[in-house]
């Protein structure tokens, strides 16, 4: 992907900031993108793929997708292919999917044996912000995605 289309795919994103880190909510506006061309074009913004690490995060980012028309969001949940275990890019911390039916997951998910990423629904079934699992390579027809980008410690020397 050619910078010129990357800057005007990010143009047209809302940027939101809050506690200190700004978001960018990609809507799907009729492209299909999938989990790994997100993070791609996240990465090449200086930004990654959303990883939500409170609860006040979480409900942060709920609330602003309830306000878009995007339905889906690709964030930056992935399962470790060697473990099986759900971590977020951001710091390799675990998200618990024993517990199907309970918050991060939707009813009944993670459910798939080859889906290792994850989204973030609007609303799906009365699934308010919560997730889905979904294959990292095969185009999403109504995702967006989410950038995040988290301050930076800067460490200077005398």
């Amino acid at each position: 992907m050619n910078r010129v289309c990357l800057c005007s795919i990010l143009h047209s994103a809302p940027v939101k900031n809050f506690s200190g880190s700004s978001y960018i909510f990609y809507g799907s506006n009729g492209n299909r993108y999938n989990w790994e061309r997100s993070k791609t074009i996240c990465e090449q913004s200086g930004y990654n793929l959303v990883s939500i690490e409170s609860r006040e995060e979480w409900n942060f980012l709920n609330r602003t997708i309830q306000k878009e028309d995007t339905t889906e969001y690709l964030i930056g949940l992935r399962k470790d292919a060697s473990t099986k275990v759900w971590r977020w890019l951001s710091d390799n911390s675990t998200v618990n999917a024993s517990n199907k039916g309970h918050w991060p997951w939707a009813k009944g998910e993670p459910n798939g044996k080859y889906k290792n990423c994850a989204l973030m629904y609007r609303d799906y079934r009365k699934d308010y912000g919560l997730y889905n699992d979904v294959s990292c390579t095969s185009p999403e027809s109504k995702a967006g995605f989410i950038c995040g980008n988290r301050p930076f410690i800067h460490i200077t020397q005398n």
